[in-house]
């Protein structure tokens, strides 16, 4: 298992430029983070956050990376609620933001963002302060008004929807 994330790390840095690889890169990093226990740990080791947070910022336009990185950062942050205070730190919930202002009609992005926002909040309670310095409600204020009915679970507008399942450990 440590050697396959390695081995993504090492993919996603020989191969930033490549949108294909890094949104296949983002999704494999979600599955795995979500489905292989120890996982998320082993990605925070290897640096893997980082490594979603730059194709975030490479590939600012291209959405399947996007969806993929938000889905990725969430998995992570769900799995090893310990990496949320880094993301939070590295300002990756401000690309969380920016991706959904960037693609404000693509429901796919808005959703897999809410999520990720939401999640990276339950692991870090006290990173409310920062992430709404970094931005991070006024998009999903947006994606409610946007995308009504796509809002699950909202009871006020503007609130970040949590994620659904229990957090078990992983």
């Amino acid at each position: 298992e440590e050697g396959a994330i390695a081995a993504v790390a090492q993919g996603m840095g020989a191969h930033a430029d490549a949108i294909e690889v890094q949104a296949s890169a983002c999704s494999g990093v979600a599955t795995s983070a979500a489905s292989e226990p120890g996982s998320a740990a082993q990605m925070v080791e290897h640096g893997v956050t980082g490594l979603v947070a730059q194709a975030m910022e490479a590939h600012a336009g291209a959405l399947e990376v996007q969806a993929s990185a938000c889905r990725a950062l969430a998995a992570i942050a769900w799995c090893e609620p310990k990496s949320a205070a880094q993301m939070v730190e590295q300002g990756v919930t401000g690309l969380v933001a920016r991706a959904m202002e960037g693609h404000a009609d693509v429901l796919d992005v808005q959703k897999s963002a809410c999520v990720a926002l939401a999640t990276i909040a339950e692991g870090e309670p006290g990173s409310a302060p920062q992430m709404v310095e970094q931005g991070g409600t006024a998009p999903v204020e947006q994606a409610v008004r946007t995308h009504p009915d796509a809002v699950e679970g909202q009871e006020r507008p503007g609130r970040v929807p949590a994620p659904i399942a229990p957090r078990t450990p992983r």
